[in-house]
């Protein structure tokens, strides 16, 4: 159980104070924590125990390897690793932002800024297909979006459902609301298929639906 005070490790050694708990996702929890060398923020996942296990630890660390930022601006991926004997998880920079729909619901906005931001995410997955990387759970809840003037500046917040050759795969399918058809019928089935760069395509224009329209299909 991780509570508000607590501290948290990185293997690096960086020491992190727990703020406040503000996620809750399919395979743990985010917190906001603070550097107590710097006072830097950060936001912390630490994974459900049925998830903290080697095999998590390894995509981690994949993802670190990959410098996710450094593929897109728009990606905030793992940073450093939170290994104990109880815990696994990552930091990764806190973003400011609301998730894409609530920012949608509440903002206004010209067509060519939605088209821009659909073009950005665009892009920014894209960058994964071309290393054969299918993101896993492209939604809308994984997008934090804040408006910066005239610009509407947006972050891809949740990466840990990936697919990539060689490493061990995702444990999830991913949120049904997006599925494409092939992961539907799998799971109607009870079979085991992981998300691709096609399933990948079918939710990101699913995602795009909701962007611009304004509404899931």
């Amino acid at each position: 159980m991780i509570e508000k005070g607590m501290l948290l490790t990185t293997t690096t050694g960086r020491n992190l104070k727990v703020l406040e708990k503000i996620g809750i996702g399919g395979q743990g929890f985010v917190y906001q924590v603070r550097d107590l060398a710097t006072r830097r923020l950060f936001a912390a996942k630490i994974f459900y125990p049925d998830y903290a296990n080697a095999e998590t630890v390894a995509r981690i660390e994949y993802l670190r390897a990959l410098h996710l930022h450094t593929l897109s601006s728009v990606f905030a991926g793992p940073l450093e690793l939170i290994r104990d004997k109880k815990k696994v998880g990552y930091i990764m920079d806190f973003v400011p932002g609301k998730a894409l729909k609530e920012f949608l619901e509440n903002e206004k906005f010209t067509m060519m800024e939605l088209l821009t931001l659909a073009l950005t995410l665009a892009n920014a997955f894209g960058k994964l297909h071309e290393r054969n990387i299918a993101h896993g759970d492209i939604r809308e809840a994984n997008v934090l979006a804040v408006r910066d003037g005239s610009v509407i500046r947006a972050r891809i917040i949740d990466n840990d459902n990936f697919n990539a050759p060689g490493i061990p795969k995702p444990p999830c399918y991913g949120h049904e609301a997006y599925f494409s058809p092939e992961l539907w019928q799998a799971s109607k089935e009870n079979r085991v298929r992981h998300p691709d760069i096609g399933s990948d395509k079918y939710e990101f224009f699913v995602l795009m639906h909701e962007t611009i329209l304004l509404k899931h299909p």
